[in-house]
């Protein structure tokens, strides 16, 4: 083990800690060389650790320069001057910011003090807004990002169900995969390759969280448009003990052989059911988990978590992607009913798409029993809350 000695030099009486075998103190390096050579070259979790380490580390370590580089290099959406004006007003600004976004939540510690009727209505009434910084990652590449902005107090936005859509109208992102059919490798590349980061901030609380997992916990195809759907998602407990998803949903498809075309990306809180919450269920929900508590990443846990949380009815699979193709064939489907499949049971979907207007969705089963036939039908209508793009 060496030993080690310290010496006092210089008019200022600088001590400097030396070793036999050569080595010197970390104190003894000047705090540029180590914050321009050193730190700037630390991951988020490791800086982290570091502040740890010394009085003089921690010092270093809470640099807001230092944490605003990692947040802009992990999340490059954090750059965009909306993101950047919400983030100065946090408490340790960036180093705050990555601490509330770089974990996932944690569904059995989220923090319910806000409960009290009139501490919730007033933390309801001071968020006028929820920003939404989106990044879209491809094996570790940069294919999309953008900053959103949703207000919150219109009776529109509290009283119908919440459906955040990323993409405008008519918009794609290209994913550097090749679409593949059903015995291709592009559903397992994307799960293993595909990212996403959806990260909620509210200015007036000062408070952010990464709603979307890690990596994708499900990954399926249509089974009528044949599109790839993802969903990362992450499991949460409302204020009465419920468990609800929150997370964001990807679609894409294109042509045998061509890039994979993603035409949808949406954010949604829904109950266990797969009923998606009005504005006011999900800010409420969403507030409660920015003041939880986060925990390190782990896909498997995730995917354990949203197993759990299935559905588990037998048409639990069927979820409306909306597309405008699928009201024609939708209306193919219920005049042909039974004598096009020849079998007992018809699925079909009326999706009408289009900017601020209702998403409607009606689902239906039919079901021919001895009897005769028996209609079961499921209706629930969604609404699109096309937020403005912060450009």
């Amino acid at each position: 083990m060496s030993s080690c000695s310290t010496s006092t030099t210089g008019a200022a009486g600088t001590a400097a800690t030396t070793y036999q075998d050569g080595g010197t103190a970390i104190t003894a390096i000047h705090p540029d060389v180590i914050r321009t050579h050193i730190l700037n070259r630390l991951d988020g979790p490791t800086l982290a650790s570091t502040t740890c380490a010394s009085t003089q580390l921690n010092s270093l370590c809470t640099d807001d320069e230092i944490w605003r580089d990692i947040c802009n290099s992990t999340w490059p959406s954090t750059a965009h001057p909306r993101v950047l004006d919400a983030i100065s007003s946090f408490p340790s600004g960036h180093r705050s910011f990555y601490s509330d976004s770089f974990p996932t939540l944690h569904h059995h510690g989220l923090c319910h003090r806000h409960n009290c009727k009139k501490s919730q209505q007033q933390r309801l009434l001071e968020t006028t807004e929820l920003i939404s910084a989106v990044d879209i990652y491809y094996a570790g590449k940069l294919v999309y990002s953008k900053v959103l902005e949703t207000e919150t107090l219109s009776g529109w936005f509290l009283s119908s169900p919440l459906r955040i859509n990323l993409l405008d109208l008519k918009e794609v992102v290209s994913a550097p995969v090749m679409f593949e059919g059903e015995e291709g490798m592009c559903m397992e590349l994307l799960e293993e390759h595909l990212t996403v980061s959806w990260i909620l901030i509210d200015p007036a609380h000062k408070r952010a969280v990464n709603v979307a997992s890690s990596k994708a916990v499900e990954i399926r195809r249509h089974w009528l448009t044949e599109e790839i759907q993802l969903r990362y998602s992450t499991v949460m407990a409302a204020a009465d003990g419920e468990l609800v998803q929150c997370g964001v949903e990807v679609c894409g498809g294109g042509k045998e052989g061509g890039e994979l075309q993603l035409n949808e990306v949406t954010m949604q809180v829904e109950d266990m059911e797969g009923k998606i919450l009005t504005g006011l269920e999900s800010l409420v929900i969403l507030l409660e988990a920015m003041e939880g508590q986060r925990r390190k990443s782990d896909i498997k846990v995730e995917k354990e978590s949203h197993g759990r949380s299935a559905r588990t009815s037998d048409y639990s699979w069927v979820r409306a992607f909306g597309s405008p193709y699928l009201y024609i064939l939708s209306v193919s489907l219920c005049a042909a009913g039974k004598s096009v499949f020849g079998g007992d049971r018809v699925f079909g979907f009326v999706v009408v798409e289009g900017l601020d207007l209702v998403l409607g969705l009606l689902w239906f089963m039919v079901e021919a029993d001895e009897g005769g036939i028996d209609y079961s039908i499921d209706m629930e209508a969604l609404v699109i809350h096309n937020s403005g793009s912060v450009g």
